[in-house]
C-alpha cells in the first residue's frame, strides 16, 4: 500500500506552525510523506523543525497587517462586547487577503502532488479549498481556545444548523473562482488539541488530540538542571507583540520592577529584540533570552504573558497557573477562560499598578490556582496521543 501523503497548511507566522509540529511528525514517524505550505513568514520556522516545505504566497506580511487592525476602531474587545457582523466581516475580510496571495500556488501543488490529507489551520481558507480541489480528507487543526468559532466565522460548522452563519459573498466568491463551493462546515473534522475548560463548544465531528508542548529549537541551559531555591515565575510577552503593536506596549520591565522585592525568583523568556528592552534586570531575575518555553516552564510555578493561545497551550500541558495579560480579543477571551477554569487571572499588565501584580503572581502561587492548573494538564494528556491520531487520518484516508 502506498504511502498517505499529508499536507500541513498553517497561518504563515511561526507559532501557528509550531501547533501542528506534533501531528506532523507523527505522520512522518509512521512512514507518511508530509510537506508544509510555508509562505515567508513561516519558511524558518518549517525548516528548523525538520519539516519539508513547500514554497507558497507572495509574502503577505501577517503581523504587520494584523497589527494595523488591532490598532483599527472595529476590533473586537473580547468577552463582554457582542459580535456583530460588522466586527465578524473584519477579520474574515482580513485573512481573505492572506488567502488570495496563496490560493494559485497552494492549489497547483495540491492538485499536482495530490495528497491524502490536508489539515489547516482554522484562519487559512485556502486550506480547504485546495483540499476540495484535490479531493482529500479536509481536517481543521485548532491551535487553542478556538476563537473563530466563537466570532461564528462562516464555514466552521456547528451542532446545531441554526447556527450556522451566511457565507460572506466576498468569501464565497472567492471559493467559486477558484473551483470549490461555500459549504456549512469546511472540515470532514476537527482536529481539537484544547482542553474543554479552556475550549468554545460546539464543534461538529471533534476529535481530540493531545497538544505537543513545541516552541521553536533552542539550547537548554545547565542552570535549568538545578532545583530552584524559590518559586520561579516565568514572565514573556510572546514573539508578536511588540512587531504589531510597538515596543511601548512591552510591559516586561514594569512586571520586573513590581516583583523585583519578592520572594520568587523571575525568569525572562524573551526574542533578542524584546530582551534589550528589559535593560538591567533585579536581582531576583534573569533574562534567559529566547529560551523555548517548553524547555523552561516544567520549573516554574507561574507565568506571566500576553495571553497568545500557544503560551496559553504550553503553560496549561505543563499544569502552570497563568497571569494574562491581553491586548487584542482573542488574548482577553484565553484569559476570560482561564479564570473562569481557576487556572489564571486576568489583569491588564500595562496599566496595572505593581500591588495589583505581585497580588496576582500570589494568587497564582496558592494550592488553589496549582490544583485548577493540574487539572487542565489531565484534560490534555487525556486526548489521544499525536501517533494514535495519526493512524486514525490513515484509516479515515483508506490507508
Amino acid at each position: 500500500m502506498p504511502n498517505m501523503r499529508v499536507l500541513f497548511v498553517p497561518l504563515p507566522w511561526p507559532t501557528h506552525h509550531f501547533a501542528m509540529v506534533g501531528l506532523a511528525w507523527a505522520c512522518r514517524l509512521q512512514g507518511d510523506e508530509v510537506r508544509v505550505a510555508a509562505d515567508a513568514g513561516v519558511v524558518e520556522a518549517v525548516l528548523s523543525s525538520g519539516m519539508v516545505g513547500v514554497p507558497v504566497g507572495r509574502g503577505f506580511d501577517f503581523m504587520a497587517d494584523f497589527g494595523a487592525a488591532s490598532r483599527g476602531p472595529l476590533r473586537w474587545r473580547g468577552p463582554g462586547e457582542a459580535v456583530t457582523d460588522l466586527l465578524r466581516a473584519t477579520p474574515v475580510t482580513r485573512y481573505l487577503r492572506l488567502a488570495e496571495t496563496v490560493v494559485d500556488d497552494l492549489t497547483d501543488f495540491a492538485t499536482r502532488w495530490r495528497p491524502d490529507v490536508v489539515v489547516w489551520d482554522p484562519a487559512m481558507f485556502a486550506g480547504p479549498l485546495a483540499a476540495q480541489r484535490c479531493g482529500a480528507l479536509s481536517v481543521r487543526h485548532t491551535w487553542g481556545p478556538d476563537v473563530t468559532r466563537l466570532l461564528r466565522w462562516p464555514g466552521m460548522g456547528a451542532e446545531d444548523p441554526a447556527d450556522v452563519p451566511a457565507w460572506p459573498a466576498d468569501l464565497a466568491a472567492f471559493f467559486r473562482r477558484h473551483g470549490a463551493e461555500p459549504r456549512d462546515d469546511l472540515a470532514d473534522l476537527t482536529l481539537d488539541t484544547c482542553p474543554a475548560a479552556l475550549q468554545v463548544p460546539g464543534a461538529r465531528n471533534r476529535v481530540p488530540l493531545r497538544y505537543t508542548p513545541y516552541n521553536g529549537p533552542g539550547l537548554a541551559p545547565r542552570w535549568l538542571l538545578d532545583e530552584p531555591t524559590r518559586p520561579r515565575v516565568c514572565v514573556t510577552w510572546g514573539t508578536a507583540s511588540t512587531r504589531a503593536l510597538g515596543s511601548d506596549a512591552y510591559p516586561v520591565p514594569a512586571i520586573l520592577a513590581a516583583l523585583a522585592t519578592e520572594d520568587v525568583e523571575v525568569v525572562v523568556a524573551a526574542k533578542e529584540s524584546d530582551a534589550a528592552l528589559v535593560g538591567d534586570p533585579p536581582p531576583n531575575a534573569r533574562v534567559a533570552g529566547p529560551l523555548p518555553l517548553h524547555t523552561l516552564l516544567p520549573s516554574c510555578r507561574a507565568i506571566v504573558h500576553q495571553g497568545g493561545s500557544g503560551t496559553v497551550m504550553t503553560a496549561a500541558y505543563h499544569g502552570v497557573p497563568q497571569l494574562v495579560g491581553g491586548t487584542v480579543g482573542d488574548q482577553e477571551f484565553n484569559a476570560a477562560r482561564l479564570t473562569a477554569a481557576g487556572a489564571g487571572a486576568a489583569l491588564p499588565v500595562g496599566g496595572a499598578e505593581p500591588d495589583g501584580i505581585r497580588a496576582a503572581v500570589h494568587r497564582l502561587l496558592s494550592d488553589d490556582a496549582a490544583h485548577a492548573a493540574d487539572g487542565l494538564r489531565a484534560g490534555i494528556l487525556g486526548h489521544p496521543s499525536p501517533a494514535a491520531t495519526a493512524a486514525r487520518l490513515r484509516d479515515l484516508a483508506g490507508h
